[in-house]
Parts: structure tokens; C-alpha cells; sequence
């Protein structure tokens, strides 16, 4: 076959069809396993081969549309195997070029899924998955999967902040950091000092527990300062009962003050709301 000219060989996406480069060593074990449905097609045209040796078959005019970077994506993927992009990468029987790819085959079937259309997407479980996935589809530009993988963050940091938080921050993801630490604020993290925080550096804890008395405080001065509710009575034509309830000594003690039980409750609100500054507080059955 006649040599690939150097002009050719440095354009992105060809390579020298006569040299092709051998799979890095740890992209190559001795047995490699195909992935399910439906990554195993064949009229797929190149083939993705996890770190633990499951072979994906795709379509590269998926990845290409889905990537905000279009044919970047494909110069990312062979990139990240350590393949020079002006070489051949290896090819399988039916002559599908093979990429190496460091995910392994959950973080890439749950990618390939979300970005494949009429194939259901993933509900991913675990954090650690999530956030494996939600960095590959950074690391590829996949913006479908990285718009859906964050949502996919995000309702984990409902459920489980603290680690949502520790490992957005190592990451240094700003916007995963945020939702998380606004989850924590249901949470006494000074009482819930959880395995999480304990292998971090202190900043990290230092910072949350400033973000949640910062919070704290501005959710009790709606407590401290009964003046919004005024505008609220105005507007909505209502009254407290204190001011009304003219028959009734529990309800009402005096017309320049608030009854004792309304100030206990004020009392505990403002308790409650420092340590949990969230309006599904004022929920809680203790207050009521």
C-alpha cells in the first residue's frame, strides 16, 4: 500500500493506514467480552473496548452528534488511550477500528445509553457511578450525558450530601458542590460528623460548616423580625389570631403582645431553623 503523506498524517481523525499501533498495554487483557444489546450490532462502525475488557460496538455519527465538540470526540477518545492520533488504531475482524478507553464497562454502557436514541436511559444508583460517568462525559463532551448525569448528581446529593459534596470537591465541580451543600442544610453536620468528612482535609468540613451557620443565621432572622408577616396580612386581608380572637385568653393575653404559646413557638422555630435552615423544618411534628 503506497505511504500516507505527511500532510495527511497530521490531519485529525486519519491515520497512517500502514503502521498500526499496538493498544497499550493496559487496554489489553488477555480476554475481552462483548457488551449487551445494543452495542454489539453489526453494522456498527468502530469498536470502544473498556479497561475490563468489554467490547462496545457504536456508531461514531452518535458520538460525533452528541459532542459538543463533534469529531473532536473521536481525537479525545483515541487520545486518552495513549494512541498517537496520526496512527491506525487496531482493527477487529470486520475491520472496525478499536479505541481503548480507560471507563470501565458500567461508566461506559450507562453513558452510551443515555446518549443512544431510542434506548432507556440508566437510573444509576450508586454515587461513585454517577460521578464516573458525569467525568467521562466531561471528558468527551458528550452534553446530552453530561446534562443528564447531573441531575443524576443532583438527586444524590438529596439523599446522601455529605458524599456528594466530598467528591464534588476533590474534583473541584463547582455546581455539584453547590446542590450538595444546600442538601446538607437538612442535616446537623456538627452532630452527623460523617466517615466522609473525617478523611477530608479540615477546609473542607470548615467550609460547609460555614456555609450552614451563614444559612442558619439568615433563616432565623425571619423568626427575629416579624415584620414580613404584616405585608403578607395586608395583601391577603388576614390578621394574626392575637389581634382578633378578642374572647379567647389562650389565644389572646394582651393587644400590644404576643401570647406566651406563640413565643415558645417562635422560640423553638428559631432553634430549629439554625440548625436545620430549611422551610421543610417548620414541618417537622416537634414544632407542631
Amino acid at each position: 500500500a503506497p505511504a500516507t503523506s505527511t500532510a495527511t498524517a497530521h490531519m485529525p481523525g486519519l491515520y497512517h493506514r500502514n503502521t498500526p499501533t499496538p493498544a497499550p498495554r493496559w487496554a489489553v487483557p488477555k480476554q475481552h467480552k462483548y457488551a449487551d444489546d445494543p452495542f454489539k450490532a453489526v453494522h456498527a462502525d468502530m469498536v470502544l473496548r473498556t479497561s475490563d475488557g468489554v467490547e462496545f460496538r457504536v456508531h461514531r455519527s452518535i458520538l460525533i452528534v452528541s459532542s459538543f465538540l463533534e469529531e473532536e470526540v473521536l481525537n479525545t477518545i483515541q487520545n486518552s488511550t495513549g494512541v498517537p492520533v496520526t496512527s491506525t488504531p487496531p482493527h477487529d475482524p470486520q475491520h472496525r477500528p478499536i479505541f481503548y478507553v480507560k471507563e470501565n464497562s458500567v461508566t461506559l454502557d450507562a453513558l452510551l445509553r443515555i446518549i443512544y436514541p431510542s434506548v432507556e436511559s440508566p437510573r444509576i444508583k450508586d454515587v461513585a457511578t454517577a460521578f464516573s460517568v458525569l467525568e467521562a462525559a466531561r471528558k468527551y463532551q458528550l452534553v446530552p450525558a453530561i446534562k443528564a448525569t447531573k441531575k443524576m448528581v443532583a438527586e444524590h446529593a438529596v439523599i446522601n450530601p455529605m458524599r456528594v459534596y466530598v467528591m464534588a470537591s476533590q474534583r473541584q465541580w463547582g455546581d455539584e458542590m453547590k446542590s450538595a451543600a444546600k442538601a446538607t442544610l437538612g442535616h446537623n453536620i456538627q452532630k452527623r460528623f460523617s466517615q466522609e468528612l473525617r478523611d477530608q482535609p479540615y477546609a473542607v468540613f470548615e467550609g460547609l460548616l460555614q456555609y450552614q451557620t451563614t444559612c442558619g443565621k439568615a433563616a432565623a432572622a425571619t423568626v427575629g423580625n416579624l415584620g414580613w408577616m404584616e405585608s403578607i396580612a395586608h395583601g391577603e386581608k388576614w390578621a394574626p389570631c392575637w389581634t382578633t380572637c378578642d374572647n379567647i385568653p389562650a389565644c389572646r393575653e394582651s393587644f400590644d403582645a404576643h401570647p406566651r404559646w406563640f413565643e415558645h413557638y417562635l422560640d423553638a422555630v428559631y432553634n430549629a431553623l439554625q440548625a436545620r435552615p430549611r422551610g421543610d423544618t417548620l414541618g417537622d411534628d416537634v414544632l407542631m
